[in-house]
C-alpha cells in the first residue's frame, strides 16, 4: 500500500547560505504522468529565498495533494548514542524531531546569519556549538555521526550521505539541514513523513537525496549540468525531456538536481516499499525520520 495518488510532484534543492535570496535554491514541479518536469521562479523573476519558498509550497498545498521533496536532513543523529546532543549538562535537549525544530528555530533567531531562515549562530555559538565541525577547531563534542537512515544509504551504495554536524568543504549539508529545520517547524498545511500520521488525501513533504535520485536514474556518481545528462536521467525515470529553448547555458547544477528530484518522486511515489522501510522503527520514525528511497 502507498500514501494514494498526488496531484503535484515538486523537489527543492536547499541551501544554508547567508542572506535572503540564494541562487543555490531551485524548485522544479512535475505533473502526473510522462511531461516534462520545470523550474519554478518566484513572481519577480529573481533568486528564491527560503520564506518565499515556505509562501509558494503553502499556496500549492492549498489547492492540491501535493508531494514535495526537501533535500536536506530532517533531523540530527539520535539512535546511535540516545539523544542528540548527549553530555551537554544542564540544557533540556528535546528527543523528538518536531521538538528539535522549534528548538533550533528558537535557538537561530534573531542571531547573525538567521534572516530567512538561516541557521544563524546555532553551529557556532549557544549550546550546540561544542557538536560541530567548523574551520575553528571542532567543538570538544564533535563526532562524525550518522542517522541510520545514512548508515544504511552509505552501506547500500546509494550515495555518500554525509555527517550533519561536519560543516567544512563544499559538500557539507549541516547548515543547510538547520536552515530547513526550521522551515518544517513552520510548515503549514502538509504532513511531514515519517513524523506525521498522515491523513487521507493530505499534502506530504519527505526528505530527498538528490545524488540517490541521480544513481537510480542510471548516472551513478556525476554531477548534471547540462542538458544532454539531464534528457538521459529523465528518460530512466519515464519523463520527457525539458526543451533547452533559451536556457541551454542557463541550466545549473541546483536546477538539474530539482528537476531530476520532481520527475523522480513522480516515478517512485507508486512504490509501497519506500513508504515502509524495514528498520524504519518507532524510535527512528520519531527522532531521526528517513532519506525516501534509502531501503
Amino acid at each position: 500500500m502507498t500514501l494514494g495518488a498526488f496531484d503535484t510532484f515538486v523537489a527543492v534543492d536547499w541551501t544554508g547560505a547567508v542572506g535572503r535570496r540564494h541562487p543555490g535554491i531551485a524548485v522544479a514541479l512535475a505533473e502526473p504522468g510522462r511531461a516534462a518536469p520545470r523550474l519554478i521562479w518566484p513572481d519577480d523573476g529573481g533568486a528564491w529565498s527560503r520564506a518565499g519558498v515556505l509562501a509558494w509550497l503553502g499556496e500549492v498545498a492549498a489547492g492540491c495533494r501535493l508531494l514535495v521533496g526537501f533535500d536536506f536532513s530532517f533531523s540530527l543523529p539520535f539512535v546511535d548514542l540516545g539523544a542528540y546532543a548527549p553530555g551537554l549538562d544542564g540544557v533540556p535537549v528535546p528527543s523528538r524531531a518536531r521538538d528539535l525544530w522549534a528548538w533550533l528555530d528558537a535557538l537561530a533567531a534573531g542571531t547573525p546569519g538567521a534572516e530567512d531562515l538561516g541557521p544563524g549562530t546555532i553551529a557556532s555559538d549557544g549550546p550546540l556549538a561544542a557538536y560541530f565541525l567548523t574551520r575553528k577547531p571542532a567543538g570538544r563534542h564533535f563526532q562524525r555521526r550518522f542517522r541510520l537512515t545514512e548508515h544504511l544509504c552509505r552501506e547500500a551504495g546509494q550515495g555518500n550521505a554525509q555527517c550533519v554536524f561536519h560543516l567544512i568543504g563544499p559538500n557539507q549539508v549541516g547548515k543547510a539541514s538547520l536552515a530547513g529545520m526550521r522551515l518544517l517547524h513552520r510548515l503549514d498545511g502538509v504532513a511531514v513523513w515519517p513524523f506525521d500520521r498522515v491523513r487521507a488525501g493530505a499534502s506530504v513533504a519527505v526528505e530527498i537525496y538528490t545524488g540517490l535520485c541521480i544513481r537510480d536514474a542510471g548516472l551513478g556518481q556525476r554531477k548534471v549540468a547540462d542538458h544532454a545528462g539531464l534528457a538521459e536521467a529523465l528518460s530512466a525515470l519515464a519523463s520527457d525531456a525539458v526543451a533547452p529553448d533559451g536556457g541551454a547555458a542557463a541550466l545549473s547544477d541546483h536546477g538539474a538536481d530539482a528537476l531530476i528530484g520532481a520527475a523522480w518522486l513522480r516515478a517512485r511515489a507508486g512504490d509501497a516499499q519506500l513508504w515502509r522501510p524495514r528498520a524504519l522503527s518507532a524510535k527512528v520514525r520519531r527522532a531521526e525520520g528517513w532519506t525516501f528511497g534509502v531501503v
